[in-house]
Formats: structure tokens, sequence, C-alpha cells
């Protein structure tokens, strides 16, 4: 793990791998160690896609650092981390760890392409392996007897001192001697030197002979194990081995014949074999077979049943109490720890999976970023905001002849910040300039309407113990007099009747943050359109329109106007908040899921959902 951190850097999982092992040390006290690495691993590691170098680690932690000091959105365990300042301690161990491997990098530096520079011998590599090796298992008291006092540990420093004593033959670069090194590793056997149990030993057939035991289990009698197969040498004959004086094939049969009837000679015997292997039905062994032919079928009835008891206590470890399915879970907290305030986004989470709320807000849990996660959805949407948000904050007009190129260029900033894989940036550009295409041609159709436009606005309106907020991707203040929502999606979801619907009220809960006057610089008016504005490249790019009061295809009773549905989202949230509140309702688990089979929730494995969703399919089923 060392080597592979080090010397082919770039995965986090390898580097936090090696740190959280049980005999790594840096220096310090295990219990500190451990805190401490689970800081770093939250702080720098989890999260981003920059490859995870261990001897330039304090620059990053320095940089994640400033990041959490500047992030206003802070999960609960970053402003842990904050209030218990902690920061300078992570410094201190980057440097360590940076200290640790310096025996290693100076040996494995790279041009720019990230090729090795220079091989050096083997007695080399091997030395400064040793050095990077205890720099890290030194422990608080100086002492490195976590390293080198098992018996995997001698094996080991036997391993490199032999490296060391090859002179100066053969010569590798960084990569080559990680395969040198695991290679020579793969054909080294650890044997402990005393087993594990004072009562209990497995030997094999040599010692089985030579040493005397109160019961001796004889185990593996299957055909092809004991005996094992014999197999003819491709290159010397039967005639051409006896003429060399080697033994012959069947000599290790015979052997092992003896050694089983050896075995039979021990005060208490148990006979084992394994009725399936690989799969597939097993043969007894041929030894096995002539002994129960031999002995009768009344004895070796009489065997099996002796031999029944053995198993049933070999069977019981596998068997404990029955175990009901969990029930889903539905919790009700205290009403003084549930939320006062929730956002517009957070409206929908709470209709569709109120637990996600109650494990976020409540138990203050935070989803846990994985390694090296690959730019995905979140990350694309968030880009093509910003370029449409700058687009239209900057006030150029869509109908100019160079509008392409100013959202080009903004185009290209945006990403600039992002810093995207290549591979990941090659894909998404050209993609989102096809959707400023399709963008520019709807802004400039939309323009002559608008008379002024607001992004990323803030607003929220307060009612008895519940508090709406959060900002509008934009808001349209029309020539008219009236006002258009949009919200800006990358995706075909949420469609227009769950909007409608109100499973998702965020269009709607801005519609009556603006009806009452709680956005910033805007007066109190009513929404007329509440639109989706699907970014999408070509023909798939698309606005849906969430109210369809003016819509000829739908029937009456099913026309739902822009303010209508502003005043149901707020009753129905307040009316949700009060129940929860009164615990006439409680959390519950995937109300309204998306989809039923997709249980990749944040919290879904809190909730335990494959468990309790199991149990309810087999009800419904009528499984037994």
């Amino acid at each position: 793990m060392v080597l592979e951190a080090t010397l082919r850097p770039g995965d986090p999982a390898a580097l936090i791998s090696l740190l959280k092992h049980p005999i790594i040390r840096l220096g310090m006290d295990k219990a500190e160690l451990e805190k401490q690495v689970n800081r770093l691993e939250l702080l720098t590691l989890r999260g981003g896609t920059a490859p995870a170098n261990p001897s330039a680690l304090t620059p990053r932690v320095t940089e994640a650092i400033a990041r959490l000091k500047d992030n206003p959105h802070k999960t609960h365990w970053q402003q842990h981390l904050l209030i218990e300042d902690q920061l300078e301690m992570l410094i201190t161990l980057a440097r360590r760890i940076e200290q640790a491997v310096e025996p290693l990098t100076r040996m494995a530096a790279r041009d720019q392409f990230g090729r090795p520079v220079q091989r050096y011998p083997l007695p080399a590599w091997a030395e400064a392996t040793g050095q990077a090796l205890e720099a890290f298992c030194l422990d608080e008291r100086g002492s490195l007897e976590s390293l080198w006092s098992s018996e995997a540990g001698v094996t080991l420093a036997r391993l490199l001192r032999e490296l060391q004593e090859t002179g100066d033959v053969l010569e590798a670069d960084g990569p080559q001697w990680i395969d040198a090194l695991t290679a020579l590793i793969a054909g080294v056997g650890v044997k402990p030197k005393a087993n594990d149990h004072p009562r209990v030993m497995i030997w094999g057939t040599l010692e089985a002979r030579l040493l005397e035991v109160d019961t001796l289990v004889l185990g593996g009698l299957n055909e092809g194990i004991w005996p094992a197969q014999t197999a003819n040498n491709p290159f010397l004959s039967r005639m051409m081995k006896t003429e060399m004086g080697l033994e012959p094939p069947e000599r290790r049969i015979g052997q092992a014949a003896h050694d089983f009837v050896m075995g039979l000679g021990a005060q208490k015997v148990i006979l084992t074999r394994a009725l399936r292997q690989g799969g597939a039905p097993s043969v007894a062994s041929r030894f096995l077979q002539r002994l129960q032919s031999a002995a009768g079928e009344s004895v070796t009835e009489a065997m099996r049943k002796r031999g029944d008891d053995y198993r049933a206590l070999a069977e019981s470890l596998d068997y404990g109490d029955e175990q009901p399915f969990s029930p889903r879970p539905e919790p009700f907290p205290p009403a003084e720890k549930q939320p006062e305030r929730y956002s517009f986004s957070e409206a929908g989470r709470l209709r569709r999976d109120p637990y996600q709320i109650y494990a976020r807000r409540i138990l203050k849990l935070d989803p846990l970023e994985p390694f090296n996660r690959e730019p995905a959805a979140l990350e694309r949407g968030n880009l093509y905001h910003a370029v449409v948000e700058r687009f239209v904050r900057g006030g150029y007009d869509a109908r100019a002849p160079g509008a392409f190129e100013v959202i080009a260029r903004i185009t290209a900033e945006v990403f600039a910040e992002a810093a995207l894989p290549a591979h990941v940036e090659a894909v998404w550009r050209p993609r989102f300039l096809e959707v400023a295409r399709e963008f520019l041609a709807y802004e400039a159709e939309r323009r002559p309407l608008i008379d002024k436009s607001f992004v990323e606005i803030r607003g929220e309106h307060h009612l008895p113990g519940l508090t709406v907020s959060g900002r509008a991707d934009r808001i349209d203040l029309r020539k008219d007099g009236r006002a258009d929502i949009i919200d800006y999606k990358t995706g075909l979801g949420p469609s227009p009747k769950e909007a409608r619907t109100l499973l998702e009220p965020q269009l709607a809960l801005e519609a009556a943050v603006l009806k009452a006057g709680g956005f910033a610089d805007l007066k109190a008016r009513q929404a007329e359109d509440l639109l989706y504005v699907r970014l999408r490249p070509g023909r798939n790019f698309k606005v849906d329109c969430v109210n369809n009061e003016k819509s000829t295809k739908t029937k009456p009773e099913d026309r739902r106007a822009a303010d209508e549905l502003a005043t149901e989202a707020l009753l129905q949230l307040a009316k949700l908040t009060a129940a929860l509140k009164t615990g006439k309702a409680g959390f519950k688990s995937r109300v309204a899921p998306f989809r039923d089979s997709d249980h990749g929730g944040d919290y879904d494995h809190l909730a335990r959902v494959a468990e309790w969703s199991s149990a309810d399919s087999d009800e419904e089923s009528g499984d037994e």
C-alpha cells in the first residue's frame, strides 16, 4: 500500500487504506491518529476529482481549509470541525505523511507527461522502501515493534535485506519496482510460529504421522484431493523417469494410502468430506469407499449417525433466532426538534420522503462524498445554470449579432473555473454550445415581452411556526405587469404533472412567496406562468408550463392557474408540518418515491429500505 499510494499516486482510496492500516502510527498515539485521519479523509480526500498525492498533501489540505472557511453552506461535520479548531493538526498530519514518503518520492521524479525520468538499482529501492515503512509505523514511543516483530515483518525484513545484497544488476523505475516487489512477495509464504488455539492444530500428513492427539480429523476425503490426481509430465515420459531413478506418479497414491491408514490408528478419528466441490457433486475418496465396503453397511451407518452429532453442532453455528423484517421507519421526533424553515427544494423532499429531512435536519447526518467521484448530472446542471445566469444577469440581448460569441465566451470562463477532467469537458462543452443556440433562440423570441429579469434572487415567507425560503433561478417581470417564474432543468424531471399535483411544489411555493412580496427588490404580485426550461441540445430543448388554465385539451376541472397552485402549495406545506409537529404524522420513509425500485437515496441504507420493501412485496404477492 505504501508503494501504490506513493509511486502510483492518484487514487485517494489507496492512500486512505494505507493511513487506516492498524500498524500505521506516524509517531502519533493510535486514537489521535485515527481521529485526524478521519478528518483528513472527509475534508480533503472525499469529493472532487483531484488526484491524491501523499508527497503534496500540505497544499491540498491548506486549500481545503480555505474553501471550508469560505463555504456559506457548511455541513454539520464541517461546522463541528471549525468549532473544535483541529485544522492546524491536519496540516501537521499532512507534513508527517510527506516526510514519511520522502525516501520514495525523491526517487520517483516524473516529467511533464507523467513518465518516470530515472531508474534506480533494486537495492536502492529496497532501502528506500524500508525507510518509508519505518516512518509510517514508528509509534509515539519511537518503537518499530509493530512492523518488524511479527512473522510477516520478519519475512519482509529478510526479503528486503536479500534485495539489498543483490548488487546493482537490475534497475527499475517506480511502477516497475511495485510490480517487481509484488511478484517477489507472491512467492513468499508466511507461516505462523504457533497455532492460534492451544488445543486445536492444523497439520499436514507428515506432522499427523509423527504426533499423537486425542482426536484426529481427516478432512478432504474426496477423489482428486486425497489422493491427488496423477499428472503426466509433458517433458519426461514414465520410462525416462524410471531410467533417471525418479519415483513414478503412483508412489504418491501409495504414500497417501499409508498416511490414511496411519491416521486411522488414532484413539478417536473423524472422517469428513465435501458433498459438493465448486458447485458440482463430488466423489468420495477411493480410500473412504473401500473402508465402507470392508466395514459393511451396518458399521458404516453407525459411523454416519455418530458423525451427525458433530455435523449438527457445526450447522448450528449458522442458525440463530428468527428475526422479523425491519418495519418501514416512521419516527416521531419532538416538535421542538423539528425544523421551522424549509427551502423550496426541501418542500418537495418532505412530500416524497420525509425520512430524508429527518435524517439530515434532525439527526444532522450528512451524506458521505465518494472518493474521486466523476462529475455527473448535478455538476453538469450547475455549470449550465452558471452560464445562463451570467448571460441573463449581464443584460445581454439574445437578438444581437454577437450573442452567440458572448455566451461562448461565458461558457469558456465557467468551464475553466470548474476545472473538469479533460475527457468530461470534451463532451460537455460542445453539448452546451448546442444548448446555447436553442437558448438564444428562445430568449430572442421572449425578450420583447420582458421588462426586467432577476436571476438567483432570494426570497422567504413567514407563517406561524413555518418559514419558506430559497432562491429562484429566474423571475421575469413582463411589460404587461405580470411575472413569470422560470426554473432551469437539464433533465426530464420533474414533469409538469408532478408539479401540478404538488408532488414537486418548488415553483408553486416560489409563486406564493412572490405573491406575499417575499423576494427582495420585488413588489408583491401574482405569477402568470410557472415554467420549466429544459436546457437540452437540439430538438430536446423544451419549455414546459406547469399551470394549464389556458389549455383547451384539459378538462375544466383539471385546469390549474399559477395563483391557485401557489395558494394550495403553501396551505399543504403548512398542514403537513403541523401534522408532523403534533404527532399526527411521522417522518415516514419513501412516501412517494420517484421509482419504487430505486434504492439509491442518500439515506435509504439508514432507513433499511431494501429490507422492509422486500417484506412489503412478499406480503402483497402472497408469498410465504
